[in-house]
C-alpha cells in the first residue's frame, strides 16, 4: 500500500511541479505530511512491551497538557534507563532480562517516533531533543551489540534500525527539510 501510494504522490507532485514553484513548495509539505501519517497509522497499535512500562513512567509519558519537548525529555529519559538497566545485565550475563529491557526500549522509541510524527510541528524543539538523545543512545547500543551472543544480537540490531530511523526522523523534521538526509549516518 505504501509504494502506491508514494508512486501516486510522486505523480501529482510531477504534475504539479508544471505549475510553479510556489505550487510545487505547497505540494511537498501536503506529501511529507501524507507519508508521516501513513507512517504514523501503520504502526498505530501500541507494543506488548510498551505495557511492561511502570505506572510511575506511563504517568510521566502521559502527563496532560505537557509541552512537547517535556514529553520528549520523559521519553529520552526513561529509554536511557531502560538502556543503562539492559547494559548491566549483560554484564551479570543476564540475557533473558537484558532481552526484555532492550525489546521495551525499543518500543518506547518507537512510540517516540509516533509521537513525534503525529502531534509535535516541525522544527519544533522536541525533534532536536529527540535526535540528540538518541545519537549519545546509540552508542550504547553499539556497546551492546558487540557484548551480547550472536543468539541475542537480534534484539540489539533491531534496536539499533529503530533507533537510527527514528532519529533521523526527528533531525529531518528539526531542520524542516524532509529530502536533505535519506540515510543515518549521511
Amino acid at each position: 500500500m505504501k509504494s502506491g501510494m508514494t508512486a501516486l504522490l510522486i505523480t501529482i507532485l510531477t504534475g504539479l511541479s508544471m505549475a510553479g514553484p510556489l505550487h510545487f513548495s505547497r505540494a511537498q509539505s501536503l506529501v511529507s505530511v501524507s507519508l508521516r501519517a501513513a507512517t504514523v497509522q501503520s504502526s498505530d497499535k501500541p507494543d506488548a512491551a510498551l505495557k511492561k512500562l511502570t505506572a510511575e513512567e506511563q504517568a510521566a509519558l502521559n502527563k496532560p497538557g505537557e509541552a512537547p519537548n517535556d514529553r520528549a525529555k520523559s521519553y529520552i529519559r526513561i529509554a536511557s534507563v531502560r538502556l543503562k538497566t539492559a547494559r548491566l545485565l549483560v554484564d551479570q550475563e543476564k540475557s533473558a532480562e537484558a532481552d526484555e529491557q532492550i525489546e521495551i526500549y525499543t518500543a518506547l522509541v518507537a512510540d517516540a517516533g509516533r509521537y513525534l510524527s503525529s502531534s509535535v510541528k516541525v522544527r519544533d524543539k522536541a525533534h532536536k531533543t529527540i535526535e540528540q538523545g538518541l545519537k549519545e543512545q546509540l552508542r550504547l547500543l553499539e556497546g551492546l551489540r558487540r557484548d551480547v551472543t550472536a543468539a541475542h544480537g537480534e534484539i540489539v540490531e533491531k534496536a539499533i534500525k529503530t533507533t537510527s530511523n527514528v532519529r533521523l526522523q526527528a533531525l529531518r523534521d528539526a531542520l524542516g527539510a524532509e529530502n536533505i538526509l535519506n540515510k543515518p549516518n549521511q
